[in-house]
């Protein structure tokens, strides 16, 4: 076994990874932990990695034991707080997040997570003024933005969610939930034809996600329909219909 110190050790870890060579990472993050098992940084490598891999599980284990290590850091509150979301547990990352922007209050990835975690919750209005702090920290955070808008528009703040909208927009033109919330102010403004635009450009992203396409899809119908073409939006809900069935059907 190398009997190699423990930042050369984690610096290979960190180009390994950064290289995208993930399991070689977690090789060397595994070696230093043969060496030194409360090595605080290899287990939270190791989760992010877990993480990137898609294994939360794993992710959340190895992190709650960095987090017991090194308590009220930032960076392993935040992946931790991830790791909860994707696990299921809202009301664990919401803590965890919580945690981390009184520890850190002007470090907007903190906020981000902990509006995704009150909007798992149900709390849109609180998960509104986490999206407030988000985008007052960091202007240039374009989802911060368009989940913003999107809330602004479940909530009827139209003009709010219009602004917020074109705010991501302008930072990231191909941002799929400051289109679509766009888009849904456009219909209720009773402007089909800028609901229409918006949603065609999207549907023309071939990497668009299903359930994002099946929302694109009927919404482009309800925009066709109000524009007196509806064998055209009979075709539109068809098609986002079948995307939900399959997606159901899976």
């Amino acid at each position: 076994m190398s009997s190699r110190p423990r930042i050369p050790v984690m610096l290979h870890a960190l180009k390994l990874l950064r290289a995208g060579r993930r399991d070689e990472a977690a090789e060397a993050c595994h070696e230093r932990l043969d060496q030194a098992p409360e090595d605080v940084d290899a287990l939270q490598l190791l989760g992010v990695i877990a993480g990137m891999g898609g294994d939360y599980e794993a992710a959340r284990q190895w992190l709650t034991r960095a987090d017991a290590l090194r308590p009220r850091h930032p960076d392993i509150l935040d992946n931790l707080a991830r790791a909860c979301r994707e696990c299921g547990d809202a009301a664990a990352a919401k803590a965890y997040s919580e945690t981390a922007v009184a520890v850190a209050p002007t470090r907007a990835a903190s906020w981000y997570g902990l509006a995704l975690a009150e909007r798992r919750l149900g709390d849109k209005p609180a998960a509104m003024r986490c999206y407030h702090r988000v985008v007052e920290l960091d202007p240039a955070h374009a989802d911060g933005w368009a989940n913003l808008a999107q809330l602004a528009e479940g909530l009827s703040l139209l003009d709010e969610a219009d602004e917020a909208a074109a705010r991501a927009l302008a930072l990231a033109p191909d941002n799929v939930v400051a289109t679509l919330a766009a888009a849904q102010v456009a219909l209720r403004r009773d402007d089909p034809g800028d609901a229409r635009i918006r949603l065609e450009g999207l549907l023309a992203q071939p990497s668009l996600a299903p359930n994002n396409r099946a929302i694109a899809h009927q919404r482009l119908g309800v925009a066709l329909d109000r524009l007196n073409e509806p064998g055209r939006a009979f075709a539109e809900f068809q098609a986002g219909n079948r995307i939900l069935a399959q997606a159901h059907q899976a």
